[in-house]
């Protein structure tokens, strides 16, 4: 299991400022985007989306930086965070692929990655044999407990612009945005 120490700096400053880059598209390019394509250019649906996009994959970057002492990375902390919180110790991979919204084949990936690491253990579902499920090990419990409050105060600290109100805010907006792919995409209501 990897040491991390409060004397670790986490995010590296050289690699942060060489993933500077904008959350806005520059208007030349939505210009572009406006001439090529006038008939489905919305401005302010393009311009939510790409600041979306770009700030999601900048959160992951961001958490691979921070949990690296850990020996995670954005995805393996994803997987661990949902089994750490489980109300039961034991999780089905379809369980766990609707929450971390992935595919089977996917989840049974990362599980094996979790596996070999020490962090994860798999077995035969009791009741339903052609079920596996998957449990934290003690190893995977005690670096949860180091790096989830790690995690939770780099969360604090880059989302300490917003108030508590805008935060709550921007938690709404988001759902219902993921509301409005969901009924577009999937038809779902």
């Amino acid at each position: 299991m990897p040491h991390y120490s409060a004397a670790s700096r986490p995010v590296k400053r050289a690699a942060r400022s060489q993933r500077k880059q904008l959350l806005r598209l520059p208007d030349d390019m939505l210009a572009k985007q406006a001439a090529l394509f006038p008939e489905t250019f919305e401005r302010h649906s393009i311009v939510a989306l790409f600041a979306l996009r770009t700030l999601a994959q900048r959160i992951a970057d961001y958490t691979n930086d921070a949990l690296a002492p850990f020996g995670l990375n954005a995805a393996k902390f994803n997987y661990l965070m949902v089994l750490f919180v489980s109300p039961s110790e034991d999780m089905t991979l379809t369980e766990l692929s609707r929450f971390i919204h992935t595919s089977n084949a996917t989840v049974t990936s990362m599980i094996a990655t979790l596996e070999r690491d020490g962090l994860v253990r798999r077995r035969a579902h009791e009741i339903d044999g052609r079920s596996t499920v998957v449990r934290l090990t003690a190893d995977g419990r005690r670096l949860m407990e180091m790096a989830i409050p790690v995690h939770h105060g780099h969360w604090a600290a880059a989302l300490a612009e917003l108030s508590i109100e805008e935060r709550e805010q921007l938690a709404d907006l988001v759902i219902r945005a993921g509301t409005g792919f969901d009924r577009h995409f999937t038809g779902g209501a």
